[in-house]
């Protein structure tokens, strides 16, 4: 890469290795070699925002009723500082010990017993990530064959009429599996760059949907007050209950339960919890995990960052230009999580206003026959297409990882296993994820269930011990100090 003074950045430019890249083969081109420096940081922010974005976003407003409004709203903030601070970590810690995927760290930093318990957890835990987003498809196409009234819908839900388990099958075949054997995650880009949009498209139409039924209720007065009294799914009352306000409490209410556990606030007839104290609170906690999770994908994605521009090629391999790329990934995780978390704010905070019993996937709370709510379903549901190539890309490193070491393979660089290995893999891992959804249907307990665990790992075990074990560098000092020691005692 030539050094330069270029004054402008130009995001989807691409090194000039690209056009000898371009012609390379998607699928069927193996190597042991690391994948080319050649994304850009606009595409590398795409990128790790889908492999965060993903179905989350879906039971963000279940999390934000179960924790009360003001509470997720300091929480949601304080789990992104984390995932920001523990995605840093990583960053350095892949540097120090040359490592381009989130199984080949842990296996250089704690050794192989870990790696392979890592990588059996990052396997489970993605999986059924992509669980969830086949099954989100699956209720999306269900959505919007209610909403088109299709022939038969009700009595066959899915598509056009067809079988929920028709639906699944077909797109996993034609859909997920195409994707999910490209090698290299820039190759995905314009499907992060979709999910993306779609989340934003979302949230604007949340958000709409909110501010619409918020203006209404401004003047809505004592009609308010009766719809409330009569649906009774507004307020909280003592024992952390939904209620109805009192006429005694007026337009504006707040009441604050005997053990300060639940507080809750109203105005006109609307009624949200602010905080929640008790077991559903804990249960909301791994949802938000889960949705900020990108851990596991972002050194597959850190190998594939360019170099900063300008600098020349006899510093590409010092610690200088190895410092400032690492700080442009740095930059590239902080926008990343900013992005997620904006979204994640307002989606929450407006769905779960706009519908206080909200369901673990919150487009099932919302009128499918909505225009806008209908392109909403949508758009989510072509993001979790997008986003189950990228997750799986990540599963498939870390299956192929065990099996290497299991079989005496050649170990190779995240997608760049020779053919046979990364069809197979692939192929092994869309069947599993497409025959589990179809006997699993509950969003939330997929979400709870990986967030409390293998989520938890990933986010918070292995950086904790990274910055716990002492760099190859500190090693080699502490063992030539102890032989100097054990020398010193021996010739006394």
């Amino acid at each position: 890469m030539e050094g330069g003074t270029e004054s402008g950045l130009d995001v989807f430019a691409e090194t000039d290795d690209e056009d000898a890249d371009a012609d390379a083969p998607l699928v069927t081109h193996g190597t042991n070699e690391a994948p080319p420096r050649d994304a850009s940081f606009l595409v590398s922010t795409f990128n790790l925002a889908n492999c965060a974005v993903g179905a989350g976003v879906l039971s963000v407003p279940f999390a934000v009723s179960e924790l009360g409004v003001a509470l997720a709203a300091l929480v949601l903030p304080a789990v992104a500082a984390v995932v920001v601070f523990t995605l840093k970590v990583l960053l350095r810690a892949a540097d120090i010990y040359g490592a381009v995927s989130y199984q080949e760290l842990v296996r250089e930093a704690l050794g192989p017993a870990a790696a392979h318990a890592v990588s059996v957890a990052l396997i489970a835990y993605i999986a059924g990530s992509c669980v969830a987003y086949t099954i989100i498809v699956a209720d999306a196409f269900d959505s919007v064959a209610a909403a088109t009234r299709v022939p038969g819908a009700q009595e066959h839900p899915g598509l056009f009429g067809a079988e929920r388990a028709a639906v699944i099958l077909v797109t996993s075949a034609c859909v997920l599996l195409p994707l999910s054997l490209l090698r290299r995650t820039k190759h995905l880009a314009p499907t992060s760059a979709f999910s993306v949009v779609a989340l934003a498209y979302t949230a604007c139409a949340v958000v709409a949907d909110f501010a619409g039924g918020a203006f209404s209720a401004l003047g809505a007065g004592d009609d308010a007050r009766g719809r409330a009294e009569e649906d009774r799914t507004n307020g909280t009352d003592i024992d952390g209950r939904h209620r109805a306000p009192t006429e005694s409490e007026g337009n504006w209410w707040f009441r604050v339960s005997r053990d300060g556990a639940v507080g809750s606030a109203g105005f006109r007839g609307g009624a949200a919890d602010l905080w929640r104290f008790d077991e559903r609170s804990v249960l909301a906690l791994p949802i938000l995990v889960f949705a900020f999770q990108c851990h596991i994908q972002v050194l597959s994605i850190y190998a594939e960052l360019r170099e900063e521009r300008g600098v020349s090629p006899a510093e590409e391999s010092g610690e200088d230009a190895k410092a400032a790329r690492r700080r442009a990934m740095g930059r590239v995780a902080t926008a990343a999580t900013t992005m997620c978390l904006v979204g994640y704010l307002a989606v929450g905070a407006c769905a779960y206003l706009t519908h206080p019993d909200i369901d673990s996937n919150m487009l099932k709370s919302y009128d499918a026959s909505d225009p806008r709510m209908l392109v909403a379903t949508v758009g989510m549901a072509l993001s979790a297409i997008g986003s189950y190539p990228m997750n799986q890309f990540s599963a498939r490193a870390a299956l192929d990882d065990v099996l290497a070491a299991a079989r005496g393979w050649t170990r190779a660089a995240p997608g760049m296993a020779p053919p046979a290995r990364h069809v197979s893999q692939t192929l092994a891992f869309v069947l599993a994820t497409t025959a589990t959804a179809l006997v699993v249907e509950d969003l939330g307990k997929v979400f709870q269930l990986v967030g409390s665990t293998a989520g938890v790992l990933v986010i918070c075990w292995v950086p904790a011990a990274l910055l716990l074990v002492p760099p190859p560098a500190a090693r080699a000092s502490d063992a030539a100090a102890a032989d100097e020691t054990r020398e010193a005692r021996g010739a006394s």
